[in-house]
């Protein structure tokens, strides 16, 4: 497998070396990929259980990395150790967690494709006394069951209890979730998150002066997926961002989608992105006419496709409440830099409503208006498009703290304001790696 992958050669050295800011080494990222594309389900499944297990309990350790964990897993796969099907799960967390215990206690990590390369990290001070608390750890089976209990009945939204039935509870929420609906909340998510990649490509391109190159590649890319009626739902929103670059109208994409039938929320995501891409204009007016529009009375409804925007919409003359969510995200990010991150429509709707009337005439907002704000960002998931941080529930948190200081001059509130936490967002309180629903 190694001979028909790339590897790449990365500036990142030894951390026991003196020379490490001079040292490169070799990356087997594309070697990695191949290995879990040949993962079983239950395998899959397992890794994603054991990397959980592994952020709950031993990161804060902080002896192991996650790497050590992965390489350690496709040991005990070398090893067949594991099964391709499920055999006993719970007796698999755990000798994987043994053998882990015992890579700790020899100070042997082997590298799962260079021979004779041992990667524990000897750099990590008190080997020996962390060693001693994964020992406790491991040891105690018991809190292993009950994290797996939790998050078991977290990602299904069940309530615990003594007695064994959340067992059965969630057996029928698996049932209720396994139909059409979830393939649909799943491939809108994917469409957000694509739409989101092109987005930030056209900005960087613009800035790069290569971007009518960039068109071109996406219209050769799109061109390979003609037949697929999803991949086409997003074309007329993609022109909607090549068009406001300024670029001739030549360039947008030509590909046919008459075929595919617009639904009713297809259309409101279209809306709401072009609104947006009025309101970034500062042209008001026609913002706020299609906005009118759009009726925001469904609740809960996950099926749109959301808008991205990234650090490159700090060019313009945004509100107060969207610059609080760029600078929170760039607050809590290494390299300062805001991440792309995702509006749903509807919520999103409704706050450039209000951003517009404010803007055009100075009408403040009013009670009605916030609460029906605040009761459309209830219903978002902190799953969708992504987990935690980049989930749409997240933002629209912080899109609501940064209406605060208006509030506080006009009198108003977010009635549960108080009551929402921020930081359970984190995002290693979700690092599962998969989505067990």
């Amino acid at each position: 497998m190694i001979k028909n992958e790339d590897l790449f050669v990365v500036p990142a050295g030894n951390p026991s070396s003196p020379e490490a800011e001079r040292e490169f080494r070799l990356s087997f990222s594309l070697v990695e990929v191949k290995c879990f594309e040949e993962l079983s389900d239950y395998q899959r499944k397992l890794y994603g259980v054991l990397k959980y297990l592994y952020k709950q309990q031993l990161e804060s350790v902080d002896l192991l990395d996650s790497y050590h964990v992965k390489f350690l897993f496709f040991s005990m796969l070398d090893k067949e150790l594991i099964g391709v099907n499920s055999k006993d799960l719970i007796d698999d967390v755990f000798s994987f967690f043994k053998m882990l215990l015992g890579a700790c206690k020899e100070r042997c990590i082997k590298h799962i494709f260079i021979e004779e390369c041992n990667i524990f990290p000897f750099h990590k001070k008190d080997w020996e006394r962390k060693t001693v608390e994964i020992t406790d750890v491991v040891h105690n089976q018991d809190k292993m069951i009950e994290e797996l209990h939790f998050l078991v009945q977290r990602d299904l939204k069940i309530t615990g209890n003594s007695d064994g039935k959340w067992i059965s509870q969630a057996m029928g929420k698996i049932d209720e979730l396994n139909t059409e609906n979830r393939r649909i909340v799943y491939i809108n998510g994917y469409l957000t998150r694509l739409l989101s990649l092109i987005t930030y490509s056209l900005f960087e391109n613009q800035e790069s002066g290569k971007l009518d190159e960039a068109i071109r590649k996406i219209q050769d890319l799109f061109k390979q997926f003609t037949d697929d009626d999803n991949i086409c739902r997003i074309i007329p929103i993609v022109n909607i961002g090549i068009e406001h670059l300024n670029v001739s109208s030549s360039n947008i994409l030509t590909i046919d989608n008459s075929f595919v039938t617009t639904s009713s929320v297809d259309k409101i995501s279209t809306q709401v992105h072009v609104a947006f891409d009025h309101y970034l204009c500062g042209k008001l007016q026609d913002a706020q006419q299609i906005l009118d529009e759009i009726t925001v009375n469904v609740p809960g409804n996950t099926h749109y496709i959301g808008l991205s925007i990234t650090s490159f919409h700090k060019r313009y003359e945004l509100d107060e409440a969207l610059h609080h969510v760029i600078s929170t995200l760039e607050s809590k990010s290494k390299e300062r830099k805001c991440p792309r991150f995702y509006m749903d429509p509807l919520f999103f709707a409704q706050h450039l409503k209000i951003q517009c009337r404010l803007k055009l005439r100075d009408a403040f907002p009013v009670q009605s208006d916030l609460d029906e704000l605040e009761s459309l960002s209830a219903h978002l998931s902190e799953r969708e498009p992504y987990l935690g941080r980049l989930s749409y529930r997240y933002s629209a948190i912080l899109l609501l703290q940064g209406y605060q200081s208006l509030l506080q001059r006009l009198e108003l509130k977010f009635s549960s304001m108080d009551k929402e936490d921020v930081e359970t967002f984190n995002q290693r309180l979700y690092a599962t790696n998969f989505d067990l629903r």
